[in-house]
């Protein structure tokens, strides 16, 4: 990561190596590298990878493989998602679901996480618009705060950003609900 958190440190706590900053001796000896859709190309880890043939797959189809088997409750929106999306987690926690977290903010109720690795059936993930990432979900429950005008960086326009919107509502399951 660029910056050392107490999210990198409980990594380090769990027997993870972190690096801080982007370089390409990071992914040496590396089997896998999972990249953020704000990682570009030039990141040199990323061409490293590309470099040696390390697998390399975005943080959205990773976090799509940890879904597998699961019964999805993906939160959507420009804004809201982190305080909704905690919301639900809490509910499904609370209501003895042993649920998979998977969120943009910390959680109080969660040990100032912003995951869980829960047994059960249930899956609530935040589900991030950003690049697309959100279409690698495919989920049981959709649910989206609302639409505004975000990320024109990526999409060009307010109206791309809508059609992404109506990309995810189409990905959720023929049993599922929005």
């Amino acid at each position: 990561d660029l910056t050392l958190s107490e999210h990198t440190e409980r990594l380090v706590a769990l027997g993870g190596r972190v690096f801080q900053g982007h370089r390409a001796e990071n992914v040496q000896d590396a089997e896998l590298v999972v990249a953020t859709a704000a990682a570009k190309d030039d990141n040199p880890e990323i061409a490293e990878a590309k470099r040696q043939g390390i697998p390399l797959i975005s943080r959205a189809e990773m976090v799509q493989k940890l879904l597998a088997d699961r019964d999805v409750i993906a939160v959507a929106g420009t804004h809201g998602k982190t305080t909704t999306s905690s919301m639900v987690a809490l509910m499904a926690v609370r209501g003895e679901l042993d649920p998979l977290v998977l969120i943009g903010g910390d959680m109080r109720d969660l040990g100032d996480a912003n995951a869980r690795d829960g047994a059960g059936r249930i899956a609530v993930v935040e589900a991030d618009e950003y690049a697309e990432a959100f279409l690698q979900y495919s989920p049981r429950i959709g649910l989206i705060t609302n639409v505004e005008a975000d990320h024109l960086d990526y999409y060009g326009t307010a109206e791309r950003l809508g059609q992404a919107f109506l990309a995810f509502s189409r990905r959720i399951r023929p049993d599922g609900i929005l």
